[in-house]
Order: structure tokens, then C-alpha cells, then sequence
């Protein structure tokens, strides 16, 4: 049989608990974040250098 994936009803399945989800930064959590493409991170980040710079050398 196949495995059964059940979703957690506080998270929903994004691994984090709700204090961490609660957190955001320019309208996004930390779940957001790392759904992210390279692209999308890169144009998020272009305000914070060195998170920026690290994305350049994906």
C-alpha cells in the first residue's frame, strides 16, 4: 500500500508551529520564504546584501 500523507491541521503541512508562522517580514513567514524560487528570493532580498549576495552564487 502506499503511504498516507496527512497534512497537520495547525501548520498545514508547512513543518513549522504557529508562534514561527505568526512571524513575517515584508508580508511573508518563513514558510513563504523558503517556497521561493532563487528568482523570487533574489528580488525579495535585493535590500539585504548579504542574504543577496549568497543568492547570487545559486
Amino acid at each position: 500500500l502506499p503511504d498516507v500523507y496527512v497534512p497537520c491541521e495547525v501548520c498545514r503541512g508547512r513543518r513549522y508551529n504557529r508562534e514561527t508562522l505568526d512571524v513575517y517580514y515584508k508580508g511573508k513567514n518563513i514558510a513563504d520564504v523558503l517556497d521561493m524560487t532563487v528568482e523570487d528570493a533574489l528580488e525579495f532580498f535585493d535590500a539585504v546584501p548579504r542574504i543577496k549576495a549568497k543568492l547570487e552564487t545559486l
